[in-house]
């Protein structure tokens, strides 16, 4: 991370900005999918790869969580049954 400068005092302080993604799999009629979301909204939908490493980017700390997710497989379910 960059250090921060801050106006008022003219030091530079280290910023630590971790963010927590929640993830869960799911099955989906295109194959397995890992589903992952933030406070923010959906992050990622990733194609189960036979790979068990989560791909944890810099500045994420991934929690598996079904009911933090719960909302946005709900969402892809409903997209899934419109397209097949």
């Amino acid at each position: 991370m960059f250090p921060n400068r801050s106006p008022q005092s003219g030091t530079i302080s280290s910023m630590t900005s971790v963010e927590t993604i929640y993830y869960s799999n799911m099955d989906s009629p295109i194959g397995k999918l890992l589903v992952a979301a933030s406070d923010r909204g959906l992050r990622y939908v990733y194609f189960e790869k036979g790979s068990s490493a989560l791909p944890q980017k810099k500045g994420e700390v991934w929690m598996e969580s079904a009911e933090k997710v719960c909302p946005y497989e709900e969402q892809l379910r409903a997209s899934f049954q419109q397209s097949f």
